[in-house]
């Protein structure tokens, strides 16, 4: 077995080590994301429809 044959596998072990250290980090970043979210659009929602009731935004605001 050449040299250059066994660097190769070194080569895939590396790229697949990179891939999962990045999905892990993608998927961490799209969990803390959703919690965000999830938890702010309902603040600002409340505050715009309070907004909208009051007068204080324009009715058209939301024009389907």
């Amino acid at each position: 077995m050449s040299k250059r044959s066994k660097e190769s596998g070194q080569a895939v072990v590396e790229y697949i080590i990179l891939l999962s250290i990045t999905l892990g980090i993608v998927v961490a970043f799209a969990r803390n994301m959703t919690s965000i979210f999830d938890k702010g659009a309902p603040k600002i929602g409340g505050k715009f429809e309070r907004q909208i009731r009051a007068g204080a935004a324009p009715a058209g605001l939301w024009r389907e």
